[in-house]
Formats: structure tokens, C-alpha cells, sequence
């Protein structure tokens, strides 16, 4: 297809008339700003410049004039003196000034007045010497004379002139504000007039665009919305000459492309609510086995969580008896400790009696000999007579002592032999009791042992139910999510089915050429449990 920007070349051709029109508007702006501001250039930088200087020349000139004549009128010699320097300096800045005027003025009537003011000014000097003069001659009527009949007239001669110039130079200026007024007014009326013309101009040009423009488009506009409608029936008709023509033809063919695109989703939509259904019913009998099968898992994780309780239980009260037993057998161990120690202690005993009875039968035998002293002694007291009788009193004394130890080393031999006897039967007691202690002990470690291995097998036991248990509780988590899971896709297929009839009335509102409404769709019959 051509590329005829017509619409384009239209509005850029519109665009740039309007352009050349503003841009010839800023041209006649610019130009009246430029000499508005040459005019005013004019007046600022040398009209006003140049009478601020006649100005300041006019000022010093008064300053001087009044100086002579306070140097003329004194009798005081130190006026002079005081007043020399600043008149020196004074007309310094005055000859300045005028010096810069010259150079600057250029126009027949500057210089003009430039001449008169230097003609004024050399009579003022002349004037300024001859009462000098008369000054210093001391005379005072000469001096009278001089400064009213001469200095004073050249004086004011001076001052008018510079007052000439100065007062010239203000026409001046109100002569360019004058101008300046005037140009700006012929500046804002032209550009007022231009304004005018161009609005003018450009409702002209915008309503020979709107009707070249407005019209196709408008039809372009009734045409989409009839398509926006999902009219899809009427034919569009376009054409090649200009945008709006290719505008339709476009919209022909979208609206034909469209047609067939709504053929299609239609089809499919019938096809996908039959699937739509189909997968809704299997994953509502698929749920109510998932939730079947969870319930069963449900009652198994039970059974499991009692009987893991019911075998912690048992291992407890194992524990507690393995403690009990673990306890008896250290008492057990201690006893017969304590027995094996008591049959130690009998041993001893029974050793030291025996070392006891040796002793008392040496001091039988002890007894024994000191009685044999002792009748020994009395048979010789007897031999000796009265010088022995003494003697055989002692010797009495010590017989009957050694009867009485003799006697009382037999009644501690009799109770050493009974307390040997009583030994040794408490010995054999002891070591009796000590067996039977020592057995009960073995039988005791071997009741803990026993009670022990119970508890590993019956902790072990535990374990395994609680792994299987664990287990069985995550396959119940993992069959309830499958449940979760399968609700959400019955849902999920639900809600499939309700966008499928929701797809299938979109596309039954598009109006086709030739085609009947699309049939209603019948929604699949579930479960009433579901």
C-alpha cells in the first residue's frame, strides 16, 4: 500500500504557516525592542551622562566663584592660604570635566555651548586676576568695584553657560523619553495589528482543518464503536487516499481478523467447559477418597500416640525398678561387706582371747611359783623362830596373794575359754551369714541385669514405635495436604468451569454475520456429600 501522509503533510504544512507567522511577530517585537532600546541608550548612557557632568561642572564652578569672594572680601592673609589648595583642586575636577564634554560632544550646538562656556570662563579667570590684584593692594574700594562690576558678571556669565549646557542636555533627554514613548506605542499597535491578523489567520486555517480532518475521523470513531458494541456484523468500507481512509480499511480488516478469532475462542470454550466438567468430577471423587484415606491415618496416628504413651509408661516404672534394684544390690554389696569385716573382727577376737589365756596361765604358773615361795618362807620363819616370826607373816600375806591370783587367773581362764567358744561360734555365724549375704548379692546384681536388659529391649521398643508413629503422622500431614491439594484443584477446576461459561457468554455477545447465539452449557452434576 502507498504512503500518502496527506493528514501529515496537511498539519505540518499548517504548523509552519503558523510558525513563519509567529516567527515574523517576534521579527517586528524584536525590531521594536531594538529601537525602543537605542532610543533609550540614547537618553541613558550619553544624554544623561553628559548632563549629570555639566551638572557637577556647574556645581564646582558656583564652589570656586564663592571661594574668590571670600578670598577677595578677606582682610585675612590665612584665607588665602587656607583656601588656595581646595580652589587649585576644585578647578582641577572643573577643567576635567569640561575637558571630557569637549570630547565627548560632538553636535554643532555642544560645541556651541562648549565655546561660550570657555569663553565665559577665560573672562572669569580675568575677572578672578584683576580682583586678585585689588586684593592685594589693600584698597577697598577698588576691591568693590572689582567684584561688582566685574568678577560678579563673569561669574554669573560662567555659571548660566555651564547652565546652558546642562539645561540642554535634560531637552535632550525629554527628547528621547519622548521618542522612546513613541516608538514603544508604534511597536505594541503593530504587534496588536499583527495579533489580529493572525488570529484571524489561524480560525481560518483550523476550520478548513477541521473539515478536511474531522469529518473521516468521525466516521473512523461510529465505525469502533460499533465494534466496540461486539458488532462485528456490518461490513467497513475504506479507502487509500488519505489516513482516515487507510484508518478504516484497517479497521476492516481487525473487524474480519476479529470474526474469525471469536469462531475459534467459541469452539474452544465448548471444548474446554466439556474438559472443564470432566476434571471437576474426577477431582471431587479423587477428595472423597484423599479425605477417606486421611481419616483412616487419622485413627492409626491415634492408636500409635496411645500405645507409644502406654510403652513410656512402662519404661518408667523399668526405670524406677532398675534404680531399685541398682540400690538393693549397693546395699546388698555393703552388708556383705560389713559381714566379711564382722567375721574379720571374730578372727581377731578369737586371736587376742588366745593370746589373753597364755598370759593368765603365765601368771598361773606365776601364782603358782610365789605360793611355793611362800611355804618355802614360812618353813624357814617356823626354822627360825621368834626372830623369823615377821618374816612368816609375810610370808602368810603373800601365799594367801598368791592363792587369790592363782584363783582369779583360773575363773579369767574359764571365762576366756567360754568367751573363745562364744568367738568361735559367732565366727562361724558370721561366715555363714556372709555366704548367704554373698548369694543374695549375686542374685540381686542378677535381678538388676535382668531389669536392665528389659529396659533397653522395652526402650528400643519404644523408639521404634515412636519412628513409626512419627512416620505415620507425617504420611497423615503429607495425605492431608494431597487432600488440601485436591480440594483446591476440584476448586481450581470448579473455577475453570465457572471462567469457561463465563468465556463462552463474553463471546456470545459478539455479533457475527449468519451465526446463531452460542447454546447454554450445562454445568456437570457432582456428589450431593461433596
Amino acid at each position: 500500500m502507498i504512503n500518502k501522509n496527506i493528514l501529515g503533510r496537511m498539519l505540518a504544512g499548517s504548523f509552519a504557516i503558523l510558525a513563519l507567522l509567529a516567527l515574523l511577530g517576534a521579527g517586528l517585537g524584536i525590531a521594536g525592542l531594538l529601537a525602543v532600546d537605542d532610543a533609550t541608550r540614547q537618553a541613558v548612557d550619553r544624554n544623561l551622562a553628559w548632563e549629570r557632568m555639566a551638572a557637577e561642572a556647574h556645581r564646582l564652578a558656583a564652589i570656586n566663584a564663592a571661594r574668590y569672594k571670600a578670598l577677595a572680601l578677606s582682610s585675612e592673609p590665612e584665607v588665602g592660604e587656607l583656601l588656595s589648595a581646595d580652589i587649585a583642586a576644585t578647578d582641577r575636577s572643573y577643567r576635567e570635566l569640561v575637558g571630557r564634554l569637549r570630547d565627548q560632544l560632538q553636535d554643532e550646538g555642544g560645541r556651541a555651548r562648549l565655546n561660550a562656556i570657555g569663553a565665559a570662563d577665560t573672562e572669569f579667570r580675568a575677572a578672578v586676576q584683576a580682583l586678585t590684584a585689588a586684593r592685594d593692594s589693600n584698597l577697598t574700594e577698588r576691591i568693590r568695584q572689582e567684584y561688582s562690576q566685574r568678577f560678579l558678571p563673569r561669574a554669573n556669565a560662567l555659571l548660566q553657560a555651564v547652565d546652558a549646557l546642562a539645561r540642554a542636555q535634560r531637552e535632550a533627554i525629554d527628547a528621547a523619553a519622548a521618542s522612546v514613548h513613541e516608538r514603544s506605542l508604534s511597536a505594541r499597535w503593530g504587534l496588536a495589528g499583527f495579533a489580529l491578523a493572525a488570529m484571524l489567520f489561524s480560525a481560518v486555517l483550523a476550520g478548513w482543518l477541521s473539515r478536511r480532518i474531522s469529518a473521516p475521523i468521525l466516521n473512523a470513531s461510529h465505525t469502533a464503536a460499533r465494534v466496540a458494541d461486539y458488532d462485528l456484523a456490518q461490513d467497513i468500507q475504506g479507502h487509500a487516499r488519505d489516513e482516515a481512509g487507510r484508518l478504516l480499511e484497517a479497521l476492516g480488516r481487525m473487524q474480519a481478523n476479529l470474526r474469525n478469532l471469536v469462531s475459534q475462542v467459541r469452539e474452544a470454550a465448548l471444548s474446554l467447559h466439556g474438559a472443564a466438567g470432566e476434571m471437576a468430577q474426577a477431582n471431587h471423587d479423587l477428595s472423597r477418597r484423599t479425605e477417606g484415606t486421611a481419616s483412616s491415618l487419622d485413627r492409626t496416628v491415634a492408636a500409635l500416640d496411645h500405645l507409644t504413651r502406654n510403652l513410656q509408661q512402662s519404661n518408667q516404672a523399668l526405670a524406677q525398678a532398675r534404680e531399685l534394684a541398682h540400690s538393693a544390690s549397693a546395699q546388698a554389696s555393703d552388708g556383705g561387706a560389713i559381714v566379711a569385716q564382722l567375721v574379720t573382727g571374730m578372727q581377731a577376737i578369737r586371736e587376742r582371747s588366745q593370746r589373753v589365756a597364755e598370759i593368765v596361765s603365765v601368771i598361773d604358773g606365776i601364782a603358782f611359783q610365789t605360793n611355793l615361795l611362800a611355804l618355802n618362807a614360812a618353813v624357814e620363819a617356823a626354822r627360825a623362830g621368834d626372830r623369823g616370826r615377821g618374816f612368816a607373816v609375810v610370808a602368810a600375806e603373800v601365799r594367801q596373794l598368791a592363792q587369790r591370783s592363782a584363783q582369779a587367773a583360773r575363773g579369767v581362764k574359764d571365762l576366756i575359754a567360754q568367751s573363745i567358744a562364744s568367738v568361735q561360734d559367732g565366727a562361724a555365724h558370721a561366715e555363714r551369714a556372709g555366704q548367704v549375704v554373698d548369694g543374695a548379692v549375686r542374685a540381686i546384681h542378677g535381678v538388676a541385669g535382668s531389669i536392665s536388659e528389659i529396659a533397653q529391649a522395652s526402650a528400643a521398643q519404644g523408639g521404634q514405635i515412636s519412628a513409626l508413629g512419627e512416620t505415620m503422622a507425617r504420611v497423615s500431614e503429607a495425605t492431608q495436604q494431597n487432600s488440601a491439594l485436591v480440594e483446591e484443584s476440584a476448586a481450581a477446576s470448579q473455577q475453570l468451569q465457572t471462567q469457561a461459561e463465563t468465556l463462552s457468554a463474553l463471546i456470545s455477545r459478539f455479533v457475527l454475520p449468519g451465526a446463531t447465539a452460542l447454546p447454554t452449557l450445562p454445568a456437570p452434576a457432582l456428589d450431593a456429600t461433596s
